[in-house]
């Protein structure tokens, strides 16, 4: 049964090559929209805005010109892709 034990554990111990925690990496598609602001808010630009803007009036486009400050439920989730907790 030791022979057993032992042999687990060399075979764990190669495959822990290293003592420290795994890095966490930023999710690539977070990164690209997502912004935090200097309170760490999670900001987000707003969607309807590539194309078909000829239908939306004058003050609808003015309005979605602008980031928004993500929901209060949504913020942890998005502080996890971008790999802040």
């Amino acid at each position: 049964m030791n022979k057993i034990i032992e042999k687990y554990k060399k075979n764990v111990s190669l495959h822990l090559k290293f003592d420290t925690m795994p890095k966490v990496k930023t999710h690539s598609g977070a990164k690209k929209r997502l912004k935090l602001t200097g309170k760490k808010k999670v900001k987000a630009f707003q969607t309807k805005t590539s194309h078909r803007m000829k239908s939306k009036s004058k003050k609808a486009k003015r309005h979605l010109r602008d980031a928004q400050v993500l929901n209060a439920v949504d913020q942890p989730r998005m502080k996890a892709l971008l790999g802040i907790n």
